[in-house]
């Protein structure tokens, strides 16, 4: 008995879970913050070089009819 509960004891004070799982977390927040960055990036980016594109692709298709 007295075994149970020196390892009860143990496990009470030993930090070691509670901080792989603030790590895990703070990579977690990480991983979606930099996901939602680059979906505002590429929104962003994204407008004005299909704007471009199209304006490419009607003076070719306009040269070519």
């Amino acid at each position: 008995m007295p075994k149970i509960r020196q390892r009860l004891s143990s496990l009470r004070h030993d930090e070691r879970g509670a901080t792989i799982i603030e790590y895990s977390l703070m990579i977690g927040l990480i991983a979606v913050s930099l996901i939602i960055f680059f979906n505002s990036i590429g929104n962003f980016a994204g407008d004005p070089l299909e704007a471009i594109s199209s304006r490419i692709d009607s003076s070719v298709s306009s040269v070519f009819d």
